[in-house]
């Protein structure tokens, strides 16, 4: 499902984008929606770090 990560991308840049012109919205949105999986990576791979030094 898609909704969520527009929710999550509104909430944290708000709900317009900063540029005029179809091709840098469409740039502004790319450099979004990349931070957007650039912080769903780190919270990932810090998840698996906390989860493998925990152990049994």
């Amino acid at each position: 499902i898609i909704e969520p990560v527009f929710g999550q991308i509104h909430t944290r840049q708000g709900k317009h984008v900063l540029l005029r012109g179809l091709e840098q919205a469409a740039r502004e949105w790319e450099l979004l929606a990349g931070c957007h999986n650039l912080l769903k990576l780190f919270k990932y791979r810090e998840n698996t770090r906390i989860l493998a030094t925990a152990g049994p």
